[in-house]
């Protein structure tokens, strides 16, 4: 990794020398040096971001506080001229050890794992974190540890003063005020720095969670709001769950975001649509949150432009006001107009329109119908991805178009026959049969068709500990629909694998086992990174209970 400021030359096969400048507001100038000659900027206009450089040749804008607002990768396919390859140095000529599939067990870890894959235990729930100066964390690793994120930092904010990453999750205890947020601490190559809590004594049930496009966490209740029959026939509900904003950096402070308004919810996690929130004649944000319940709304904030530009005009430091702000932006919910199984029955493949609605009544009715108990949640490029546990489906909605389709997760996500996967990566052409209008394709699943890549997923399966042969695990589904188990507990361990992350530029796999509250880290030997997407959404054995 480089980080610094200022120009850099780049190489295309359009163009012998690129010359790359980041100016003082913020905004990406590419020109021709040949002829001088302006061939693309990146209309991001953030004062004080930076350029980060990665060994795979992509390149990044970051805000102050690290925030991605612009990036540029290896071309996926000809005459994408908006793309450009970096001549840094990859360490693609490392030989790869990495099989997918092939387990290995390990004793010491209670793990089988994939071969050219090396493990360490990084926490215990209920214990000290050890550290790589010897001594131990002040406060005890969490218990029930639940959704997760990673965040890479500049060293601004950290404890060694060095770029690093931090590991942020939750804390699923189902008492009052015992749940919460902690956080442990890396630095660049890896060493643990230090654990505390982020968030504690204030929330209980923290479930799943979201990231910011400003690198925050969205930590959320899974609180069962009381229902109140009303003398209409109706129903009110109070006294539900909330989501939280937490700044991994602790910049600023823990603020309670608008979802749920003064009533709560049963929240499970947040996804984000932030396509046009840096784009200075948009600004537009949509923020999504599932609900476990059988007539859980899909919410949708759709926040202030005006609070975006003033986050923007401040340096792009501070967006803590953009999802916290009571009064402003517009929350609505996802209502089902049409839907088509291929089957015949709503439990069953198929596709539809849908259209997002103010009606609260309508929108639970919706849901009852179509989609009850929905999870995990996950937006890419104009895509939303969540699951219906009832239904065993999962969803993927087109957001521009408002067409969606839906895959069956019966048997496990994606351990269908390989023509279902297909039907995700890309959709298949089976949905242009029944609408001929809904064209599922776009520029994710074009620039992403790649054999290399994987959609990792975790593991409920909802046995007892008992019963079990192999505790649960980390999944993943190629392009080619070929299932592969990354990694496995043994029969000490349950079948519940949660805060599946990504760390340190995708080279550190992390996951816990949620009872147990064990948090492991898995490495390639080889030093590639793991390729792919982390689908949040979890596999579900057929014997689970609906």
């Amino acid at each position: 990794m480089v980080w610094g400021y200022g120009p850099f030359y780049v190489d295309s096969d359009d163009h012998d020398d690129l010359y790359v400048e980041l100016q003082t507001d913020g905004n990406l100038i590419i020109y021709d040096d040949e002829d001088n000659k302006e061939i693309f900027n990146s209309g991001t206009y953030i004062p004080q971001s930076y350029l980060q450089l990665y060994d795979s040749g992509a390149v990044e804008i970051r805000t102050p506080l690290s925030a991605i607002v612009w990036t540029i990768v290896t071309p996926q396919e000809p005459g994408n001229s908006n793309h450009y390859s970096s001549t840094t140095t990859s360490s693609s000529s490392t030989a790869v050890t990495y099989k997918p599939g092939k387990l290995v067990y390990n004793p010491e870890l209670n793990l089988f794992i994939s071969e050219g894959l090396e493990g360490r235990l990084i926490a215990t729930s209920d214990e000290f974190v050890n550290l790589s100066n010897k001594k131990k964390s002040k406060q005890k690793f969490h218990l029930q540890p639940d959704g997760a994120s990673c965040f890479d930092h500049s060293g601004h904010f950290s404890t060694s003063g060095k770029p690093g990453y931090y590991y942020v999750s939750n804390s699923e205890i189902q008492i009052k005020n015992k749940g919460g947020v902690g956080r442990i601490e890396f630095d660049h190559k890896g060493n643990v720095l230090g654990y505390e809590m982020l968030l504690e004594n204030q929330t209980e049930n923290n479930c799943g969670n979201g990231k910011t496009p400003w690198e925050t966490f969205i930590t959320c209740e899974e609180v069962r709001p009381l229902e109140v029959k009303l003398d209409d026939d109706k129903y009110a509900y109070k006294d539900g769950g909330h989501c939280y904003e937490v700044d991994p950096r602790k910049f600023y402070p823990t603020k309670r975001t608008v979802f749920g308004g003064e009533d709560g919810d049963r929240f499970e996690s947040m996804a984000f649509d932030s396509r046009y929130m840096f784009k200075n004649d948009v600004n537009t944000l949509a923020a999504f949150a599932t609900v476990d319940l059988n007539n859980g709304r899909i919410h949708r904030y759709r926040a202030d432009p005006q609070i975006i530009k003033q986050a923007l005009l401040n340096d792009g430091r501070d967006f803590s006001d953009i999802l916290t702000t009571p009064n402003t932006g517009q929350i609505d919910y996802l209502h089902i107009l049409r839907y088509v199984s291929f089957g015949g029955d709503d439990d069953e493949e198929g596709a539809g329109h849908f259209e997002w609605t103010t009606d609260s009544s309508k929108a639970r009715e919706s849901a009852k119908e179509y989609f009850p108990s929905t999870e995990g949640i996950d937006c890419f490029d104009g895509f939303l991805y969540f699951v219906s546990k009832k239904k065993e489906l999962l969803f993927i909605l087109d957001l521009d178009k408002q067409t969606f389709i839906t895959q069956s997760t019966r048997s496990g996500l994606f351990q269908g026959q390989p023509d279902q996967v297909k039907r995700l990566i890309p959709p298949s052409q089976q949905y242009e049969i029944f609408f001929p209008d809904i064209n599922m394709n776009n520029n994710y699943h074009n620039n992403n068709n790649n054999n290399d890549e994987l959609i990792y997923f975790l593991e409920d399966g909802g046995s007892s500990k008992r019963d079990l042969v192999m505790g649960a695990g980390v999944h993943a589904r190629d392009s080619k629909g070929n299932y592969f188990t990354i990694a496995q507990g043994d029969n000490t361990l349950t079948d519940e694998t949660t805060g599946l992350a990504f760390c340190d530029e995708g080279k550190r796999l992390m996951f816990a086992f949620q009872d147990e509250g064990k948090l492991y880290e898995l490495t390639r030997s080889d030093g590639h990174p793991f390729y792919g997407h982390s689908l949040d959404v979890t596999y579900h054995s057929p014997t689970q209970d609906k």
